[in-house]
């Protein structure tokens, strides 16, 4: 009979990557930058996250009601886990400090990016979820450029990402006059604006800039 092990297997990654950002906090948040002393093998970095996951109750706990117990996660677990691992490796929060111990570190940057005070695109769920705590009823097509520039962020492919800000920009400009025609006293000023839609975002933009700063400055 196969031995029981600690598994977290049936999650999807964007459930364990959070989980993944959290042991890593608990690991290396309260260290220096001059003096990185604590390091972690992946099978520890794998079975903080899993136990995390238990803790959560995302997972049933395989040894809840047994007398003997695994330190170890079973394979497809350490698998998904250590992918995403790499993927901080990648991106220069992670190093492997002893390649033949299967030994990890946190990189200075990696220290000041786990120090954040708020979430960042290093952990994409993490952020999204905070910008729609900020934002309820955040745009549709807003989020689905945010969430790209994020990925695309992630994988250093930092032109994509910031034209697919510059998009998500563009249409909360466009939010924003429509917005703001909506308000305007005259049926005048209203054809005004909707005469702008055949107009480039940055020309629109301009317009709007010239009409509010007029508003502004009557009040």
């Amino acid at each position: 009979m196969a031995e029981s092990r600690y598994n977290i297997g049936n999650l999807e990654l964007e459930e364990i990557r959070p989980l993944l950002w959290e042991a890593m906090k608990s690991m290396w948040k309260g260290s220096s930058l001059k003096e990185k002393t604590y390091m972690a093998t992946d099978d520890d970095i794998c079975l903080s996250v899993i136990l995390l996951a238990i803790g959560k109750k995302l997972v049933e706990d395989p040894f809840k009601n047994s007398n003997s117990h695994s330190n170890l996660p079973d394979q497809k677990s350490k698998e998904k886990i250590m992918g995403i691992v790499w993927e901080y490796v990648n991106q220069g929060i992670l190093y492997l400090h002893d390649p033949s111990h299967n030994i990890y570190n946190i990189t200075e940057y990696g220290l000041q990016v786990l120090k954040a005070e708020k979430p960042i695109p290093h952990d994409p769920e993490g952020y999204l979820a905070h910008l729609k705590r900020e934002i309820p009823d955040i745009d549709g097509v807003i989020l689905t450029y945010m969430t790209e520039a994020i990925t695309t962020y992630n994988h250093r492919l930092y032109l994509s990402a910031t034209t697919a800000i510059g998009c998500a920009s563009e249409k909360a400009i466009l939010l924003l006059i429509e917005a703001y025609r909506g308000f305007t006293p005259s049926e005048k000023e209203k054809t005004k604006f909707s005469d702008m839609s055949n107009k480039t975002v940055k020309r629109q933009f301009e317009e709007f800039q010239k009409k509010a700063l007029r508003v502004l400055k009557a009040t």
